[in-house]
Protein backbone atom coordinates (compact mmCIF):
# COMPACT_ATOMS: atom_id res chain seq x y z
CA UNK A 1 0.00 0.00 0.00
CA UNK A 2 1.01 3.32 -1.17
CA UNK A 3 1.84 6.37 1.15
CA UNK A 4 -0.80 8.10 -1.26
CA UNK A 5 -3.33 5.61 -0.89
CA UNK A 6 -2.88 5.41 3.29
CA UNK A 7 -3.53 8.84 3.38
CA UNK A 8 -6.98 8.53 1.11
CA UNK A 9 -7.70 5.87 3.41
CA UNK A 10 -7.23 7.84 6.55
CA UNK A 11 -8.63 10.75 5.25
CA UNK A 12 -12.07 9.02 4.51
CA UNK A 13 -11.55 7.04 7.84
CA UNK A 14 -11.71 10.50 9.50
CA UNK A 15 -15.00 11.55 8.09
CA UNK A 16 -16.97 8.36 9.04
CA UNK A 17 -15.29 9.02 12.44
CA UNK A 18 -16.72 12.46 12.68
CA UNK A 19 -20.10 11.41 10.93
CA UNK A 20 -20.53 8.46 13.71
CA UNK A 21 -19.54 10.97 16.81
CA UNK A 22 -22.42 13.67 15.39
CA UNK A 23 -24.84 11.00 14.58
CA UNK A 24 -24.68 9.04 18.16
CA UNK A 25 -24.80 12.68 20.37
CA UNK A 26 -27.51 13.35 18.20
CA UNK A 27 -29.45 9.53 18.48
CA UNK A 28 -28.52 9.43 22.52
CA UNK A 29 -28.24 13.03 23.66
CA UNK A 30 -32.02 13.50 25.19
CA UNK A 31 -32.51 10.38 26.68
CA UNK A 32 -28.53 10.06 27.92
CA UNK A 33 -28.85 13.38 29.31
CA UNK A 34 -32.83 12.32 30.86
CA UNK A 35 -30.94 9.56 32.70
CA UNK A 36 -27.86 11.69 33.77
CA UNK A 37 -30.39 13.76 34.92
CA UNK A 38 -32.41 11.81 36.96
CA UNK A 39 -29.56 10.20 38.88
CA UNK A 40 -27.76 13.62 39.33
CA UNK A 41 -30.92 15.02 41.17
CA UNK A 42 -31.54 11.60 43.18
CA UNK A 43 -34.74 10.55 41.07
CA UNK A 44 -33.30 7.58 39.98
CA UNK A 45 -29.77 5.47 40.98
CA UNK A 46 -27.22 5.16 38.18
CA UNK A 47 -27.78 1.02 37.96
CA UNK A 48 -31.69 1.31 38.02
CA UNK A 49 -33.30 0.99 34.88
CA UNK A 50 -32.36 3.98 32.57
CA UNK A 51 -30.26 4.39 29.14
CA UNK A 52 -27.48 3.25 30.53
CA UNK A 53 -28.86 -0.20 31.11
CA UNK A 54 -28.89 -0.71 27.56
CA UNK A 55 -26.36 -2.09 25.76
CA UNK A 56 -27.28 -0.61 22.79
CA UNK A 57 -26.80 2.50 24.56
CA UNK A 58 -23.55 1.44 26.36
CA UNK A 59 -21.59 0.22 22.70
CA UNK A 60 -23.06 3.40 20.80
CA UNK A 61 -21.46 5.62 23.45
CA UNK A 62 -18.15 3.50 22.81
CA UNK A 63 -18.13 3.51 19.50
CA UNK A 64 -18.33 7.59 19.92
CA UNK A 65 -15.87 7.91 22.20
CA UNK A 66 -13.34 5.30 19.64
CA UNK A 67 -14.96 8.27 17.78
CA UNK A 68 -13.58 10.87 19.61
CA UNK A 69 -10.14 8.99 19.63
CA UNK A 70 -9.63 8.72 16.53
CA UNK A 71 -10.45 11.94 15.31
CA UNK A 72 -7.73 13.46 17.13
CA UNK A 73 -5.14 10.86 16.18
CA UNK A 74 -5.82 10.79 12.54
CA UNK A 75 -5.64 14.77 12.49
CA UNK A 76 -2.44 14.88 13.95
CA UNK A 77 -0.90 12.10 12.32
CA UNK A 78 -2.30 14.01 8.93
CA UNK A 79 -0.64 17.30 10.37
CA UNK A 80 2.31 15.81 10.94
CA UNK A 81 2.40 13.42 7.44
CA UNK A 82 3.54 10.29 9.44
CA UNK A 83 0.24 8.22 8.48
CA UNK A 84 -0.54 5.67 10.98
CA UNK A 85 -2.42 5.26 13.86
CA UNK A 86 -1.14 3.89 17.39
CA UNK A 87 -1.77 0.83 17.75
CA UNK A 88 -3.55 1.27 21.21
CA UNK A 89 -6.09 3.79 19.31
CA UNK A 90 -6.56 1.03 16.74
CA UNK A 91 -7.17 -1.63 19.21
CA UNK A 92 -10.09 0.68 20.66
CA UNK A 93 -11.51 1.40 17.42
CA UNK A 94 -11.71 -2.40 16.96
CA UNK A 95 -14.08 -2.89 19.93
CA UNK A 96 -15.84 -0.83 19.78
CA UNK A 97 -16.77 -2.11 16.14
CA UNK A 98 -17.42 -5.68 17.65
CA UNK A 99 -19.77 -4.09 20.11
CA UNK A 100 -21.99 -2.92 17.96
CA UNK A 101 -22.12 -4.88 15.32
CA UNK A 102 -23.16 -7.28 18.56
CA UNK A 103 -25.81 -4.56 18.86
CA UNK A 104 -26.83 -4.89 15.35
CA UNK A 105 -27.33 -8.39 15.14
CA UNK A 106 -28.55 -8.85 18.61
CA UNK A 107 -31.65 -6.33 17.41
CA UNK A 108 -32.52 -8.29 14.02
CA UNK A 109 -32.17 -11.84 15.39
CA UNK A 110 -33.18 -11.60 19.01
CA UNK A 111 -35.17 -8.70 20.20
CA UNK A 112 -36.86 -8.02 16.63
CA UNK A 113 -38.30 -11.63 17.96
CA UNK A 114 -39.38 -10.80 20.79
CA UNK A 115 -40.56 -7.37 21.45
CA UNK A 116 -44.21 -6.86 21.41
CA UNK A 117 -43.92 -3.95 18.93
CA UNK A 118 -40.88 -4.74 16.76
CA UNK A 119 -41.20 -1.55 14.69
CA UNK A 120 -40.11 0.68 17.57
CA UNK A 121 -36.92 -1.19 17.82
CA UNK A 122 -36.42 0.55 13.92
CA UNK A 123 -37.81 4.03 14.50
CA UNK A 124 -36.67 7.66 14.83
CA UNK A 125 -33.60 7.38 16.79
CA UNK A 126 -33.46 3.85 17.70
CA UNK A 127 -32.74 3.66 13.73
CA UNK A 128 -29.40 5.61 14.17
CA UNK A 129 -28.39 3.31 17.11
CA UNK A 130 -28.93 0.19 15.71
CA UNK A 131 -28.70 0.83 11.61
CA UNK A 132 -26.99 4.07 10.85
CA UNK A 133 -24.31 3.75 13.61
CA UNK A 134 -23.27 0.25 13.32
CA UNK A 135 -22.78 0.79 9.26
CA UNK A 136 -20.82 3.83 10.15
CA UNK A 137 -18.69 1.80 12.65
CA UNK A 138 -18.22 -1.05 10.53
CA UNK A 139 -17.16 1.27 7.34
CA UNK A 140 -15.05 3.16 9.20
CA UNK A 141 -13.38 -0.21 10.07
CA UNK A 142 -12.57 -1.19 7.01
CA UNK A 143 -11.16 1.45 5.34
CA UNK A 144 -8.77 2.20 8.85
CA UNK A 145 -5.39 1.55 7.44
CA UNK A 146 -3.50 -0.67 9.83
CA UNK A 147 0.10 -0.83 9.41
CA UNK A 148 0.54 -1.80 13.91
CA UNK A 149 0.85 -5.10 14.92
CA UNK A 150 -1.84 -6.43 17.81
CA UNK A 151 -2.12 -7.98 20.71
CA UNK A 152 -2.94 -11.57 19.21
CA UNK A 153 -5.66 -12.11 21.95
CA UNK A 154 -6.92 -9.21 21.56
CA UNK A 155 -10.48 -10.89 20.03
CA UNK A 156 -10.58 -12.45 23.99
CA UNK A 157 -10.08 -9.32 25.28
CA UNK A 158 -13.37 -8.25 23.43
CA UNK A 159 -15.31 -10.80 25.67
CA UNK A 160 -14.53 -9.16 29.01
CA UNK A 161 -17.04 -6.04 29.03
CA UNK A 162 -19.98 -8.65 27.05
CA UNK A 163 -19.63 -11.12 30.41
CA UNK A 164 -19.72 -8.04 32.59
CA UNK A 165 -22.65 -6.63 31.48
CA UNK A 166 -24.64 -10.29 31.05
CA UNK A 167 -23.07 -10.80 34.94
CA UNK A 168 -24.89 -7.23 35.37
CA UNK A 169 -27.80 -8.11 33.69
CA UNK A 170 -28.67 -11.32 35.55
CA UNK A 171 -28.18 -9.37 38.99
CA UNK A 172 -30.47 -6.44 37.96
CA UNK A 173 -33.36 -7.97 36.36
CA UNK A 174 -33.82 -11.37 38.03
CA UNK A 175 -31.91 -10.89 41.53
CA UNK A 176 -32.93 -6.91 42.17
CA UNK A 177 -35.45 -6.34 39.79
CA UNK A 178 -34.57 -2.93 38.86
CA UNK A 179 -33.93 -2.87 35.36
CA UNK A 180 -36.20 -3.97 32.43
CA UNK A 181 -35.55 -7.76 31.19
CA UNK A 182 -36.05 -7.01 27.64
CA UNK A 183 -34.17 -10.27 27.28
CA UNK A 184 -37.06 -12.45 28.72
CA UNK A 185 -34.29 -13.84 30.77
CA UNK A 186 -36.85 -14.26 33.80
CA UNK A 187 -39.74 -16.18 32.08
CA UNK A 188 -36.71 -18.98 31.14
CA UNK A 189 -35.97 -22.40 32.78
CA UNK A 190 -32.60 -21.97 34.59
CA UNK A 191 -31.10 -24.13 32.30
CA UNK A 192 -32.66 -22.18 29.26
CA UNK A 193 -31.10 -19.35 30.70
CA UNK A 194 -27.97 -20.69 30.73
CA UNK A 195 -27.93 -22.06 27.21
CA UNK A 196 -29.14 -18.46 26.77
CA UNK A 197 -26.04 -17.12 28.10
CA UNK A 198 -23.20 -19.57 26.60
CA UNK A 199 -25.00 -18.80 23.47
CA UNK A 200 -24.51 -15.67 23.39
CA UNK A 201 -20.72 -15.72 24.74
CA UNK A 202 -20.14 -17.98 21.55
CA UNK A 203 -21.74 -15.51 19.16
CA UNK A 204 -19.99 -12.62 20.61
CA UNK A 205 -16.66 -14.66 20.59
CA UNK A 206 -17.59 -15.41 16.87
CA UNK A 207 -18.13 -12.02 15.93
CA UNK A 208 -14.81 -10.88 17.33
CA UNK A 209 -12.78 -13.44 16.03
CA UNK A 210 -14.19 -13.03 12.44
CA UNK A 211 -13.77 -9.21 12.63
CA UNK A 212 -9.93 -9.60 13.89
CA UNK A 213 -8.60 -12.11 11.45
CA UNK A 214 -10.16 -10.00 8.89
CA UNK A 215 -8.19 -7.23 9.56
CA UNK A 216 -5.15 -8.19 11.56
CA UNK A 217 -4.37 -11.55 9.76
CA UNK A 218 -1.29 -9.81 8.69
CA UNK A 219 -0.24 -7.65 11.60
CA UNK A 220 -1.24 -9.88 14.98
CA UNK A 221 1.77 -9.21 17.29
CA UNK A 222 4.17 -12.16 18.96
CA UNK A 223 3.50 -10.74 22.28
CA UNK A 224 0.48 -9.78 24.59
CA UNK A 225 1.12 -6.22 24.59
CA UNK A 226 -2.02 -3.78 23.48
Amino acid sequence: MTEKSIKVRLIVYLVLEIAIVACVLGALSEYSYTAIYNWVTGQTGILEDNAFSRFTTLSNLFLMVSGVISTVFCVKALINKKYELPRWVVSVKYLATVYIVITFITICLILSWISDDPGDLWDGREFFTHVVDPFFGVAAFCVLPNQQPVNKFLHWYALIPVICYSVLYGVMTIGLGTWEDFYSISAMLPWSAIIFAWAILGFSLTVSYLFFKAKFHKTIAKTDKV
